[in-house]
């Protein structure tokens, strides 16, 4: 690794010129690619992150002049309330979740759009316990695309209803083929 390369090198005939990439790019805190297109939805984002010790959901909407925080819950907030366990877990998260989902009905909420931030999303995260506590709650929560759960395609049209609405899908299909076979009709 070069100590240039959080340069990129561009060269006029007179002489090399760099260009400083952005702060937080060169230290891997944002995507701006990935920010662009949650901001670009005009959606509500729930943020959600996760330090060693605590959890902690925000909801954040986007101003020109900054980003404008509307609610937010601490997994601190949790032993206020009487929890005994751990702060950073799954259960935690859920907690955490359900907390926010109450907030966010108070503040006449009923849609957010999630931002995991430059987190990678695998199988039972902690993401997917608060978002469980806020569908829970009853606030719709949609991602943007596979940018944000990559391979993880359920997660980016669940909300509430989804999986009631997807088994009553699958029965509707089956049903269709059994009649079909019935009456030799192929269902495609």
């Amino acid at each position: 690794n070069s100590p240039l390369a959080p340069f990129s090198k561009r060269k006029t005939r007179e002489s090399p010129t760099f260009t400083v990439k952005y702060r937080r790019k060169r230290q891997g805190k944002t995507d701006y690619k990935t920010r662009l297109k949650l901001l670009s939805g005009n959606a509500v984002r729930l943020v959600i992150r996760r330090s060693l010790k605590n959890i902690w959901l925000q909801l954040v909407e986007f101003t020109p002049t900054g980003d404008k925080i509307i609610a937010s819950a601490h997994s601190h907030e949790l032993r206020k309330l009487g929890w005994k366990g751990a702060l950073n877990n799954l259960p935690a998260a859920y907690l955490c979740g359900l907390l926010m989902g109450k907030k966010a009905k108070a503040k006449k909420i009923t849609h957010v759009v999630i931002d995991i931030g430059m987190n990678i999303s695998i199988k039972g995260a902690v993401w997917y316990a608060a978002l469980k506590g806020m569908l829970d709650a009853g606030i719709n929560v949609e991602g943007i695309n596979a940018e944000v759960a990559s391979g993880q395609w359920e997660f980016q049209v669940f909300s509430k209803g989804a999986k009631e609405a997807g088994d009553q899908v699958w029965v509707a299909r089956y049903l269709m083929e059994r009649i079909g076979e019935k009456y030799g009709v192929s269902v495609n």
